[in-house]
């Protein structure tokens, strides 16, 4: 259904009736499901999608695991810097642990298991987590920001290097995979 998105009012109707619908009833708990689509903007080729989706799940706490999530639509040609940008824009909004550009298939394939980062791509992970850099080599670039370090991997978005997100994974102290 459409949604005025400089509406506050429109945008919080929208929230409510997707929470409502995903918890068959009104909310009786902390947390609130989101669920938006945009269409693409301008001329685009035959085989890129038409749409993007985003999902969110926030404000929920006290979880046997992490509820909370964004997970959004991303084409495989996107450029480190505008990689960077949504990363960035996400980790000041939310103020995220740990946050990683990382397909389905991506997370299955390095066995993350809730609470555990997800590596992808490009990943950050704030200060104060677990993580030794010496274990990485210099194709994995480390950079320190936004209060945490953003860990890039060679690769694309839609398919990072496996062996490189292993490396991270063994930087953070997660058993190999």
């Amino acid at each position: 259904m459409p949604i005025d998105v400089d509406d506050q009012g429109d945008l919080e109707a929208a929230i409510t009736s997707v929470t409502e619908r995903v918890n068959k009833g009104p909310r009786s708990a902390p947390g609130l499901n989101i669920e938006l689509a945009r269409r693409a903007v301008g001329d685009r080729p035959e085989t890129s999608p038409t749409k993007f989706e985003y999902t969110v799940r926030a404000g929920f706490v006290d979880a046997r695991r992490p509820y909370n999530h964004v997970a959004f639509d991303l084409e495989d040609n996107t450029d480190d810097r505008t990689l960077m940008s949504y990363m960035s824009a996400l980790v000041e909004s939310w103020q995220p642990d740990h946050l990683g550009a990382a397909t389905i298939e991506t997370k299955r394939a390095q066995g993350a298991k809730g609470p555990q980062v997800v590596v992808g791509r490009l990943t950050y992970i704030r200060h104060g987590i677990s993580f030794d850099p010496n274990v990485l080599n210099a194709e994995v670039d480390v950079a320190e920001a936004d209060g945490g370090l953003y860990v890039r991997v060679p690769g694309t978005p839609g398919n990072p290097s496996l062996d490189h997100i292993r490396q991270v994974r063994r930087a953070l102290r997660y058993e190999a995979t």
